[in-house]
């Protein structure tokens, strides 16, 4: 070959080279990263986790139709279930496992419910559970002891027959005959709710009534009742039934293996007691009395007997006091009296005039004990401002600070509490002297209503302390102590001008209301003893 020919086929290989050269830099001709491939292993692991957990939900599945469908465990009322049984109850019940604890069920009642079941140890089927009574009734056997002159009667012998459900008892045979000292055969037939029933024999030893169970005259059912326990210490309860005849009872006494029927003699019982009676007022024109209201009658051994009431020399019409009778009898005949008094009486109202009322509002809203004040010495005819009386006579004291006996506790134009009567008294004498005069303010605490009515009687106004409305609250808002004495400020204590009463109502200037008020006497009297029973008055 020349050296040219060898020269061209160099110069084309060059050629073929350039030709085939590839830019790597060129993102379309990079090359593609390997892709890395799911071992086998894990794709077999996967599948057989798939298959487990569609096998449990299938053998749940198959457990929870199973359950709705299969009868129920049978256990008889008052035992405890069999705890396997309701397992194997559930199908696969290597699978199952009680989820209830024994004491949580209620085994005392015929019924159907159902136990929790652990199925895997996560999901909760139910088992049913069906409680039955197909036991008959029992007892732990007994003897019967009878005087004999007492009949006998199947609900007598109750407690001594023990069932879970109701019971009945029949004497289907006795030979026991009465007035008969000895010993007798009785059967009882006990049947329950259910149907099961039993009999049973026992033995009945007649004796005469003892001398021991005679009692005499004015003994109560505590004495009674002393001498029983002495006499049987195993009776853990007597009951007494029927009176034979007068002051003769049969009692019933139980204790665990023995029934007692007795007969017990007390030759005068003590008469009931008659409570609630009180003297009464009736005022002419007004609806009649209630005799009888509040009144009641209580026996010892009869317990709630009727009162009675003799009211045939009351004349309703005429003013005088006349005598009413209560009576009570018991079922033996014994009979107790209680007398009370009525008076009849025409209408009484005492009301002084040139009482003239002033309110506290709006410069004086926790002022009452002032104003009340002024109204007292405005009817003597010493008017003053009750804003004056307070600012320049009236001792002062900061709120929940000082004696409330010595001092206006508080603002009575703002945030207050009051003052009680001495303060008072302070403050009118304080006014009174300064003027010159003979009269006083007085405390007159601690007396009776009708002293305060005397003073009325006698055209003297009485400043009052109760409590707001007479509503008897005695709620307490500050507590102190005051020279070793406790002492307490209500968050109704108020203060007024009684100036009147009636037969029923005392009659009040309150200074919170434009009118003239009338409050109820045992309202009026509640409240009063509530507030340390003060008054004072002017003389």
């Amino acid at each position: 070959m020349s050296d040219n020919a060898t020269m061209s086929e160099d110069t084309t290989t060059e050629q073929i080279k350039e030709l085939v050269v590839i830019d790597t830099t060129d993102t379309d001709f990079a090359p593609s990263p390997t892709k890395k491939s799911t071992p086998r292993f894990i794709k077999i692991l996967y599948g057989v986790l798939g298959v487990i957990v569609a096998l449990i939900c299938v053998l749940f599945s198959a457990a929870w139709a199973y359950s709705q469908c299969i009868s129920p465990v049978i256990c008889e009322v008052g035992s405890t279930p069999d705890y396997s049984a309701l397992e194997n109850n559930i199908i696969l019940s290597a699978f199952a496992k009680a989820d209830c604890e024994i004491d949580k069920i209620d085994c005392s009642k015929v019924g159907k419910t159902s136990v929790p079941i652990k199925f895997l140890g996560k999901f909760s089927l139910y088992s049913p559970l069906e409680f039955v009574d197909t036991t008959p009734p029992t007892t732990k056997g007994f003897e019967i002891t009878v005087s004999q002159n007492l009949s006998l009667s199947a609900e007598m012998f109750l407690p001594m027959f023990f069932d879970h459900s109701e019971i009945s008892v029949e004497i289907i045979k006795n030979d026991y005959v009465l007035n008969s000292v000895g010993e007798y055969n009785i059967t009882f037939k006990v049947t329950d709710e259910y149907g099961n029933s039993s009999q049973f024999d026992c033995k009945i030893n007649s004796v005469e009534t003892s001398e021991e169970l005679n009692f005499g005259h004015g003994k109560t059912l505590h004495d009674v009742k002393a001498k029983l326990s002495e006499l049987y210490p195993n009776v853990h309860s007597f009951d007494y039934t029927q009176e034979v005849e007068k002051g003769e009872f049969q009692i019933v006494g139980h204790s665990k293996d023995h029934i007692y029927i007795l007969e017990i003699a007390i030759g005068d019982l003590l008469p009931p007691e008659i409570t609630g009676v009180t003297n009464l007022l009736h005022i002419i024109g007004e609806e009649g009395p209630q005799f009888l209201s509040g009144v009641s009658a209580y026996d010892e051994v009869w317990g709630a007997v009727d009162v009675s009431v003799d009211t045939s020399s009351v004349d309703l019409w005429t003013p005088n006091t006349y005598t009413i009778v209560y009576t009570a009898t018991d079922n033996s005949g014994n009979t107790t009296t209680q007398h009370a008094k009525i008076t009849v009486k025409h209408p009484t109202r005492v009301q002084l005039e040139n009482v003239f009322n002033i309110l506290q509002n709006p410069y004086l809203p926790n002022g009452c004990e002032v104003v009340s004040l002024a109204i007292a010495l405005d009817y003597y005819g010493y008017y003053i401002d009750p804003v004056e009386l307070y600012m320049i006579y009236m001792p002062q004291s900061p709120l929940k600070e000082g004696n409330p006996w010595t001092s206006y506790i508080g603002d009575a134009m703002g945030a207050g509490y009051g003052c009680y009567a001495p303060c008072v008294v302070t403050t009118g004498n304080n006014y009174l002297e300064e003027l010159g005069v003979d009269k006083k303010v007085h405390d007159v605490s601690g007396l009776s209503m009708k002293d305060y009515e005397n003073y009325l009687d006698n055209s003297t106004p009485v400043i009052f302390w109760g409590l707001l409305d007479m509503n008897c609250d005695g709620k307490v808002v500050w507590e102190t102590e005051v020279d070793g004495k406790h002492t307490v400020w209500h968050s109704y204590s108020h203060c007024l001008v009684m100036m009147g009463y009636t037969d029923r109502t005392y009659i009040f200037c309150d200074p919170r209301k434009e009118e003239i008020v009338e409050y109820s006497k045992e309202s009026v009297e509640k409240s009063f003893e509530i507030n340390y029973k003060q008054a004072c008055v002017i003389k």
